[in-house]
This record gives C-alpha cells, structure tokens and sequence, in this order.
C-alpha cells in the first residue's frame, strides 16, 4: 500500500492524487510569459479548490506566499524576466498555494547561493510544519541534508546507506 495518512494513494484517480502530492522539478521552465501574481493564482486554480468568489482572498494568500520567500516585490514582474534562484521561490511559492498534503522536491534550493539555500530550507521546515504538510526532498548536498531535515535516507550509487534522525557528518565519517 502506498499510503498517505489512512488513503491508499494507488487506488486514488490521477487528479486526485496529484492534487494530494505534489511534485517540484529542479528547475522551472523559463519560457513563461505570465506575471508571478498570475502565476501563483493559476497554480492555484489548477487544484480546482478556489471558489469563483474568493478572488480577493486567493491575491492576499498568494502574496502571503511570495512575502513568506521575501520575493513579494516581483510579484508584477514575468517569470521569463526572472533569474533561475527567483523562478524556484516562485515555484514553492506556488506548490504551497496548492495545499498539498505531500510536497516531492527535487533541489528545491538548487538555483540559490548558500545563504539563500539555509534560509528557504528553513522557510520550508517551519511552513510545511505549520500546515502539516510531509516534504520529501532530494538534496544533493549532504551537510545541508543532515542539517536541516528531520529524518535522512542516505543514497549512494542508487543503494541504502544508512536512514535516521539527525545524521551529522561525523556520524557518517566525513569532516
């Protein structure tokens, strides 16, 4: 069974479950001419959860969002004008709008400089806690892996090298 919560996700239709678990590439594509704003309330949309009426509330929740990533200023801006690091705000930005109850990231800080990298990390931790919300993220970075997550599955070349809780690199014979 793969489950979320009491749900058997493999019996759930397609639109369901991906309303349910939500999937953030790497990168987003750059090759979109839509202001953030309108980004963010199309994503939104796309669950089919917002009442037509809402609209007024849906623009505060969105720029909630971006303020949460201290990205509110770019919200008239076009995500094709924008640097990769601002489209990967965006983009978490949007996949929390959505509500999931799962988020699947994959280097959700790949396009940002290390302290930026910390700070979204962080951003992610206490959001996803607040709305509980399970995050599952693919890092490459081991450090920032250990440091920042609840509980680790350490890959190499595709096999299991070790699961737990708050791994540090001595731990795992690095200095």
């Amino acid at each position: 069974m793969a489950g979320l919560g009491a749900d058997d996700l493999t019996c759930l239709m397609l639109a369901a479950r991906t309303r349910r678990c939500l999937y953030l590439p790497q990168a987003l594509p750059a090759m979109m001419h839509l202001p953030v704003l309108e980004s963010m309330l199309a994503a939104r949309h796309a669950t089919g959860i917002v009442p037509a009426d809402a609209q007024g509330d849906e623009i505060d929740a969105a720029l909630h969002l971006l303020d949460v990533f201290g990205i509110a200023d770019l919200d008239l801006r076009y995500m094709d004008e924008l640097s990769g690091g601002q489209r990967q705000l965006v983009g978490l930005a949007q996949a929390l709008g959505r509500q999931p109850d799962a988020l699947l990231l994959d280097e959700p800080h790949s396009a940002l400089d290390l302290h930026h990298q910390f700070a979204v990390m962080e951003i992610l931790r206490r959001e996803t806690a607040a709305r509980q919300i399970v995050t599952v993220m693919v890092l490459h970075d081991l450090n920032i892996a250990v440091r920042m997550s609840d509980y680790d599955v350490i890959l190499r070349e595709g096999r299991l090298v070790a699961t737990g809780r708050y791994f540090t690199p001595a731990t795992l014979g690095q200095t």
